[in-house]
């Protein structure tokens, strides 16, 4: 089911925002939280630690931030 709340989609049972075309890491309920982690394939506690360093749910910066913590871990 597909929502609308003024220029923001929420795609409901689906785990993820977007806005303005920019995928939100939501990570409220354990159902959202299993997607986020399984799609990065990082543990529950390195997503949340990442979403915390970023001050940031956006999608690519996460993932942009978690390329680098990998980088810099080997």
């Amino acid at each position: 089911m597909l929502q609308v709340y003024s220029n923001h989609k929420l795609m409901v049972n689906q785990s993820y925002i977007f806005e303005n075309n920019q995928a939100i890491i939501e990570i409220a309920d354990e159902q959202d939280l299993t997607y986020w982690t399984n799609r990065l394939n990082v543990s529950a506690e390195k997503l949340k630690s990442a979403i915390r360093a970023t001050r940031s749910m956006d999608c690519e910066m996460i993932i942009s931030y978690l390329k680098q913590l990998k980088q810099n871990n080997c």
